[in-house]
Parts: structure tokens; sequence; C-alpha cells
């Protein structure tokens, strides 16, 4: 096998272990690399960083209104999964828009992410689950 094709790979998986080795909270967040892993995926010191540097990132959360109402992250915008094919191109036209979806495990994140990458959006990415989330959220109404 070509050895330059090793060397891609190991240089992600270097820098996204070199992320994890530092606590974030022990530094400047500006001053944070962003390093998505290869499948989409994004941890939760990531997206604050990047939603935190650029307002015009959308945050979307795909359970239902029931779990949205309950919990949710601040600035996340509700697009059930089972509506997300069909409100997607009202509600974010523009398919360069950066995405992050959310959903309570990471299950439909998941979906939801390769359901918009199959519908022609370049910048998705997957936070998971809010259970997982360690930032602030807004408790019901």
């Amino acid at each position: 096998m070509n050895k330059k094709l090793l060397i891609i790979p190991a240089i992600i998986l270097l820098t996204i272990g070199i992320v994890f080795l530092f606590n974030i909270e022990d530094r400047d967040l500006e001053a944070a690399p962003i390093n998505v892993s290869v499948d989409g995926t994004i941890t939760d010191d990531e997206a604050i960083i990047m939603m935190q540097e650029d307002d015009s990132i959308i945050l979307i959360d795909v359970r239902n209104r029931d779990e949205h109402i309950k919990q949710r992250i601040p600035g996340s915008v509700l697009i059930p999964l089972d509506e997300l094919e069909t409100e997607i191109m009202h509600r974010i036209p523009d398919k360069e828009t950066i995405i992050i979806v959310h959903c309570q495990k990471g299950i439909r994140s998941k979906e939801a992410a390769e359901l918009l990458t199959i519908l022609g959006y370049l910048n998705v990415y997957d936070l998971g689950g809010i259970e997982d989330w360690k930032y602030n959220v807004i408790e019901g109404f």
C-alpha cells in the first residue's frame, strides 16, 4: 500500500488524540484547534468553539417537540427527524451553511447528518446526543 495514503489518516488521528489530551477548560477557547473527525462527528468542545466564532452556524435539534421543550441547547432550532427532509430546504436553502445536528443519544443525529449529506448539504456535523452535552441547557419553557 502506498505510504502516502497512510500518512493522512495517521496525522488526523494524531491531531484528534492531541486535542483530547488537553482539557479544554484549562485553555483559551479561541486558541483551541478544531478537529472534526473523518466520519463527520464533532465534540462538544469543538462545537461550542465553532458556534462562538461563527454565529451563522445552525444547530439543529432533530428530536421531537416534547423533548425539545423539556430540554434544549441554547440557540438550537427544532426540526424533528421525521420532518427534516421536507423542511430543510425551506428553512436552510443554502447548502453551504454549516449545520450541526444533535438528538437525545446520537442515533437520530447520525441519521440526520447522513440525510443532509445525501440532500447535498456540504458542511454537516453530528454532535450526537444532548445527554452527553457538557455545557448549559435550557430546561422547560
